[in-house]
């Protein structure tokens, strides 16, 4: 594209290709096939000077290895990513916040993390079945701190505040967990009651979290006072 002419073809694929990266700035689209498919079908035909295949034997024999290969690969990734999600969906349905003994999936998402190209997410399915105690805790702690920048979301930004509690640090509590509370409100009722019932199983460092949680409670009822009045 860099040598092409400034024309409507390259204005119009520009336009294309700008309406995923306009998408980013809110999420990962090109995380799915609908996104990613178009993506990639644009960028091929925008091209200029592709590589060409001659009639020659030995032109017939490259162009049959480089689709050989790229079905092999098709082939292993779709393999490993249905392999991927049916675990993490398994974790997702599942609850994996109080504690007790883990399940089978752990061992085939660690089987799958030693030779599949997915081994970066495999991460994240690991904390989707991580179990809420002190048992490997730093471990823990790094392991769904990587996950976090995988996916932020309100489950593994308040688990970390739960791991952080249980570790004794109660100030970076507070750091994690004034953060998810301000980004995902929605999720804090429900983050507590795992909280409660983590307390009542006997998990240290529960008291901290819900401490906490009522401190900010009667902060913002006194603000609330304080606009009424």
């Amino acid at each position: 594209m860099r040598r092409a002419q400034i024309d409507p073809p390259l204005w119009w694929t520009a336009a294309v290709l700008g309406v995923p990266g306009r998408h980013s700035m809110l999420e990962y689209p090109l995380w799915y096939a609908y996104f990613l498919g178009i993506a990639a079908a644009v960028m091929g035909a925008a091209e200029c000077e592709a590589p060409k295949a001659d009639d020659r034997r030995s032109g017939r024999l490259i162009l049959s290895a480089a689709v050989l290969l790229g079905a092999f690969a098709f082939e292993n990734v779709y393999r490993d990513y249905r392999v991927m999600q049916s675990l993490q969906r398994g974790a997702t349905n599942e609850s994996a916040s109080a504690s007790g003994p883990g399940d089978g999936r752990v061992p085939g998402l660690l089987d799958l993390q030693r030779s599949s190209l997915f081994a970066p997410f495999i991460e994240f399915a690991l904390a989707r079945r991580m179990l809420l105690n002190r048992e490997h805790l730093e471990d823990k702690i790094v392991l769904n701190r990587r996950a976090m920048r995988i996916q932020p979301s309100s489950d593994f930004a308040y688990r970390q505040a739960f791991l952080v509690a249980m570790s004794g640090d109660v100030d970076g509590m507070r750091a994690q967990w004034n953060p998810a509370g301000a980004n995902y409100p929605n999720d804090r009722g429900e983050t507590l009651k795992v909280a409660q019932a983590l307390e009542k199983s006997g998990e240290a460092g529960m008291k901290a979290p819900l401490r906490h949680a009522q401190q900010m409670d009667a902060q913002a009822q006194r603000r609330d006072e304080k606009v009424e009045n």
